[in-house]
């Protein structure tokens, strides 16, 4: 069971490595759309997380959910 987990946790990473390398190289091979791939990005990442974030609060309930959250999740909008 241990080999199975570890193998594949390797094989994850393995993953994520390479679709983080192919990020970079799509988004450096065009050099003069830098601000429509980064807003392309940002925006894929909204559409492809809103799903679970609605499933999320439809388990939860919204009145569940700490200040404190919506504190961090402010401060994550704005750094980003």
């Amino acid at each position: 069971m241990d080999f199975v987990l570890t193998l594949y946790a390797a094989l994850l990473v393995i993953f994520s490595a390479l679709l983080h390398a192919g990020w970079n190289i799509l988004g450096k091979s065009n050099s003069g759309s830098g601000y429509s791939f980064t807003l392309g990005a940002a925006l894929s990442q909204c559409l492809l997380l809103a799903p679970f974030m609605v499933w999320c609060f439809v388990q939860i309930g919204s009145s569940n959910v700490s200040a404190h959250f919506w504190g961090l999740l402010g401060l994550s909008a704005v750094g980003r």
